[in-house]
């Protein structure tokens, strides 16, 4: 595996005063960079994925040991609010989850988050949690607990009432956006989060590696949409294509088509879509601004 990098809820992350500068996240600057567009924040938060004790002892893989000091003891939470936000009763959510050997300023660095994020001009707040720091890992710490989802959405509700940014006490509607490993984190959001209801979307960027059951149940429930973008070489082709004809079998009508030639009509109105990509695997979130087009299509409403 590479690096790992629908109503939906979005989730902005503000910088105000010394508080910005607290945690152990380093954004290399992006703070500044992003100013024109919207805030970022970090909050380290007790709900955050890590620490977790199932790796207080750290992490081995392939032979490999990732000790818990720099891998699992980063309790940061990234956020982005967009220059235009417009607080509303219910808080929109966009939940972006990284794969295998990443970190929360490699993400900000590479996969142009933020900026699809702006250019979509979705009313709503960008969240970015830090997974397992630079390891080889899909384990979601306490987002794998019962409501351990829940607990992080209501953390940053409070956080952002009392940074003034939003008065609401509940959120709206809530998507899931993973790279790669980081499928695993969201099938287990959909398995035992909590808000299941809340969710409305869900964003495989070549990252199904299993677990298709997880994400079955949850279109079958809750009647919510998901897209599955995945390429010839990450190891999620296979898997995609039997999941397509697992669905088709159960009676789940779905779109089957090339990234390249999917359009924003078939985005919009298509609930399951699976989308076959010649690029490569870190490629697809970004290179033709998949992330961007997915956020257009959804049903997250509008900034001014």
């Amino acid at each position: 595996m590479g690096s790992l990098k629908s109503a939906a809820v979005l989730v902005v992350i503000a910088v105000v005063g010394s508080w910005a500068s607290c945690g152990r996240a380093d954004f290399g600057g992006a703070e500044k960079t992003y100013a024109q567009s919207g805030k970022l924040l970090k909050m380290n938060l007790k709900s955050a994925p890590f620490p977790h004790p199932e790796r207080k002892n750290g992490y081995v893989h392939d032979g490999e040991f990732f000790r818990f000091k720099n891998h699992y003891d980063d309790n940061t939470v990234a956020l982005f609010v967009p220059r235009r936000y417009r607080s509303e009763e219910g808080v929109d959510l966009v939940f972006y989850f990284h794969g295998w050997r990443q970190n929360l300023a490699g993400v900000l660095s590479s996969y142009e988050i933020i900026e699809q994020f702006v250019r979509s001009r979705r009313n709503a707040i960008l969240v970015i949690p830090q997974g397992p720091k630079d390891a080889p890992d899909s384990f979601g710490g306490k987002l794998e607990d019962g409501d351990g989802f829940r607990r992080l959405v209501g953390d940053i509700l409070a956080r952002l009432r009392r940074l003034g940014i939003s008065r609401a006490e509940k959120p709206g509607a809530i998507v899931l956006a993973g790279h790669s490993g980081g499928y695993h984190v969201l099938a287990q959001i959909l398995a035992r989060g909590g808000l299941t209801g809340n969710i409305r979307e869900v964003y495989l960027f070549d990252a199904l590696y299993g677990e298709a059951d997880e994400f079955t149940y949850w279109l079958e429930d809750q009647k919510g949409k998901i897209i599955d973008i995945y390429t010839q070489d990450g190891g999620t082709k296979g898997e995609s294509e039997d999941w397509l004809t697992a669905l088709t079998g159960r009676g789940i009508r779905c779109l089957a088509a090339r990234d390249s030639e999917v359009t924003d009509h078939d985005l919009m109105t298509s609930r399951v879509i699976f989308l076959a990509s010649a690029l490569g695997h870190d490629e697809v979130v970004y290179r033709d601004n998949a992330f961007y087009r997915f956020l257009e299509a959804s049903q997250l409403g509008l900034t001014d």
